[in-house]
């Protein structure tokens, strides 16, 4: 559990078992030592008071005035410069982090945004390809349908020419009955002028063979009549067919009309689709630029680490320089 806060107290009794350890005092060293707790700065803060302190102090009982007012100046120009140049730093890193992970969280949330369109966008991809296949197997069926009325008005059409043949044929015998009796009634006419002794006997026989051509002419006439109700039954089917046919294919234009626009709604949706994938390669990228960034600050970090321990070193060649000086006084 972390403390309520640091105290001078505090990092100074950390920063005396350090030194009995034989260790540099540093600030992770100060902040190790207090359990990770306290804040870089008030640690900082704290033990420049402490060196201030301490250096003044050794320097006023071993030094005289004018070495010491010298030694006071370097000291504390170099002191300043390095936690001068230590809270720079560490603040334009901490400034920098902040800023790479605001960029980082805004990135990820605008990755999970374009993760959950892209995923909401396949789902709608996805209705339309089913919807799409339902579609045409119903178009499938309707030209099956369509195709089997066609054969059927085929077979109704040639139906109907046999029956026009059938009735060309009886036209064809009509007339020649009709001739045959024009031709009879003028042999009758002849044969009565050479032969009227022979005329009631004649006239029977013709009357008889009158009679059966004209029971032969009824009956043509009665299938004549027969075979043209039946033609105009055909007909009848053959117009209720062709209506069929035409509102099956306005039916197949409609069908082919909605899958013209779905597919091009399938279009689009790829477009789309292909347009998200690109730009989620790109944020890929970003992402990768700002990991190699992050990388980058953090080596920067290391050498600031480098930098404050050679400052530090350079602090403590400083007060060992002042200890010889002092002993040398």
């Amino acid at each position: 559990m972390a403390r309520s806060g640091i105290t001078l107290k505090n990092v100074e009794q950390a920063k005396q078992a350090i030194l009995a350890r034989g260790e540099n005092v540093s600030i992770d060293g100060v902040r190790a030592e207090l359990g990770h707790t306290g804040s870089k700065s008030t640690i900082h803060k704290h033990l420049r008071h402490l060196e201030d302190v301490q250096g003044t102090t050794v320097v006023q009982l071993l030094l005289s005035d004018e070495l010491q007012e010298l030694i006071n100046h370097v000291a504390a120009r170099v002191t300043k410069e390095a936690h001068t140049t230590l809270d720079q730093k560490t603040a334009v890193f901490e400034e920098r982090i902040k800023d790479k992970d605001r960029q980082i969280n805004a990135l990820t949330e605008q990755v999970n945004a374009l993760t959950a369109q892209n995923q909401a966008q396949s789902n709608a991809l996805k209705a339309l390809e089913e919807k799409n296949a339902s579609l045409r197997t119903k178009s499938e069926k309707d030209q099956h349908d369509i195709a089997l009325k066609t054969q059927r008005i085929k077979a109704q059409q040639e139906q109907i020419d046999a029956t026009q043949k059938y009735n060309t044929s009886l036209e064809e015998k009509h007339q020649d009955a009709r001739q045959a009796l024009a031709h009879y009634r003028e042999a009758v006419a002849q044969q009565r002028e050479r032969e009227n002794e022979k005329h009631e006997q004649e006239c029977a026989r013709h009357r008889q063979a009158s009679y059966a051509a004209n029971q032969a002419l009824t009956a043509k006439q009665t299938a004549l009549s027969e075979a043209k109700c039946r033609l105009e039954s055909l007909e009848t089917n053959l117009v209720v067919v062709s209506g069929e046919r035409d509102a099956s294919r306005d039916t197949q234009k409609q069908y082919q009309k909605q899958m013209r626009q779905y597919q091009d709604k399938i279009d689009k949706l790829i477009a789309n689709y292909t347009a998200l994938q690109a730009k989620h390669e790109h944020m890929q990228e970003r992402d990768a630029e700002l990991a190699q960034v992050n990388s980058d600050l953090k080596r920067d970090n290391g050498k600031m680490r480098d930098e404050k321990s050679r400052l530090e070193g350079q602090c403590q060649t400083l007060q060992d320089l002042i200890d010889k000086l002092g002993q040398v006084n």
